[in-house]
């Protein structure tokens, strides 16, 4: 009996600890991790939305993860397979001591493919001057230097803040095509959250960013092939600090900028970026942040999703000449979605559109719909998540008021009955009308008859 006893005991126990432990695993977190790294972004890669953040818009210096803007203008410009001559300003327009190359030399025939693969792996700072180079040659851009001789070194620069600009990175500035330290070169963790979800929407980039090793063949200056494997060790599946689901990444480093770090990660059908800027120390503790950063996000948010149908809006009137002239329809594009706390619900989200009321005729017409959490919901996620859900563009469409439209079987068959009637109306009329001219024209020939009748009587009378 005791022997029974204490195994009951012993399972009781076991049973408790496993449901504990399943307990903690499933326990939804309220506050977003600490970290070492100053300043942080996580951002869904789809929709642009930020699951969590710290000290995002602070500028600060990026060191190599500004590669992966050189290298994602360089595919959307170029071509993999191109051939590039380097120049000597290619390789001499700043110092390698201390810093990462390939020793890429003047007059060396390479692929743009190589060079590829040497800035995002290798990170060559060599390798991305000579990729931005090949950009600007493609483009046919050059500024003068410091000597006043055309630089396409320096026409990348200003092709670099141009994509800047285009993109909305409004707290970023480069002045180099690899990152190297320059007190006016920076970015934020925001912009560098929106400048890698641009790149990962250009043909190609994926490869490169999620490769582990890459080969160089012999060159017509190199007869040594040279090899390369990633510096990141979250995507490759030998690294301590390996993440499951991470398919690419990107470091820097600088004594000024301190750790940098750009990652993505998957699970099921969620994407996320994880950018880190200022991480202070070394031993992988940019890994560690980025890990911790992933778990919270991935365990602790759900996808809420709200379908075209409860997304649109009411029509709006178009007004010309103070009438009402049209209308126009107020649509999103497309079911839309977003990452929210599974602190809250679906009805903690609230949405509306900045359409006006009525359009005049004539007038451009666009609107955005924009998503955010309700009062009592801003409290709960305080410190969970980052509060501002962001818009989406409206789909506005000019309808005329009354449309023409295919009528149905009943309306036909009315309609038919209707233009027989109008026949039958018609002909009964002509029929009256025939009886009545009819009746006139012989009731003025029997007054005739009788007229005559009467005229002959009154002959004979007088005769007699």
């Amino acid at each position: 009996m005791k022997q029974i006893i204490s195994l009951i005991l012993a399972f009781s126990l076991c049973f408790t600890m496993v449901l504990a432990a399943f307990a903690e695993d499933t326990a939804i977190q309220d506050t977003a991790p600490a970290t070492v790294s100053n300043a942080y972004v996580v951002m869904d890669t789809q929709s642009g939305q930020i699951l969590v953040q710290k000290n995002m818009d602070e500028q600060k210096f990026p060191a190599s993860i500004t590669k992966i803007l050189t290298a994602a203008i360089a595919l959307e410009v170029g071509d993999p397979n191109d051939q590039y001559e380097i120049t000597a300003e290619d390789v001499f327009s700043y110092k390698f001591p201390g810093t990462t190359y390939v020793a890429l030399t003047h007059d060396e025939v390479v692929t743009v493919e190589q060079l590829l693969y040497a800035t995002l792996m290798a990170s060559a700072n060599d390798a991305a001057n000579c990729l931005g180079s090949y950009v600007a040659h493609k483009l046919g851009r050059t500024v003068p230097n410091a000597d006043g001789e055309e630089s396409y070194v320096q026409g990348f620069v200003e092709i670099l803040n141009e994509k800047l600009e285009e993109l909305g990175c409004t707290g970023s500035h480069f002045t180099n095509a690899h990152g190297l330290h320059d007190e006016d070169h920076y970015t934020t963790a925001r912009d560098m959250a929106i400048i890698t979800k641009y790149a990962l929407s250009v043909e190609g980039f994926r490869e490169y960013f999620g490769a582990l090793s890459y080969t160089m063949a012999p060159t017509n200056m190199q007869p040594e092939s040279r090899s390369w494997g990633t510096q990141a060790g979250l995507f490759a599946e030998s690294n301590k600090y390996y993440y499951e689901g991470a398919t690419g990444a990107k470091l820097g480093y600088t004594e000024e900028a301190g750790h940098t770090m750009v990652s993505v990660a998957k699970r099921n059908d969620v994407e996320l970026l994880c950018v880190l800027l200022d991480c202070s120390q070394g031993n992988w503790t940019d890994h560690r942040d980025t890990a911790s950063l992933y778990d919270y996000c991935f365990n602790n948010f759900e996808t809420v999703l709200f379908t075209q149908e409860e997304l649109r809006q009411k029509s709006v009137p178009v007004y010309r000449e103070g009438v009402i002239y049209d209308k126009v329809t107020v649509n999103a594009y497309s079911d839309y979605y977003i990452q929210l706390h599974k602190l809250l619900s679906k009805a903690d989200v609230k949405f509306a559109s900045n359409v006006p009321g009525r359009f005049l005729y004539g007038e451009s017409m666009s609107g955005t719909l924009s998503f955010a959490l309700t009062k009592s919901a801003l409290k709960k996620a305080e410190g969970a998540m980052y509060t501002s859900l962001g818009s989406i563009p409206l789909e506005i469409k000019e309808v005329p008021l009354t449309e023409e439209k295919e009528p149905g079987l009943s309306e036909k068959i009315l309609s038919l009955f209707l233009t027989v009637l109008k026949v039958l109306v018609v002909l009964f009329v002509v029929l009256v009308l025939l009886i009545l001219i009819l009746r006139a024209y012989n009731i003025r020939r029997y007054r005739k008859i009788r007229e005559k009748r009467r005229q002959r009587q009154r002959e004979r009378q007088n005769r007699v």
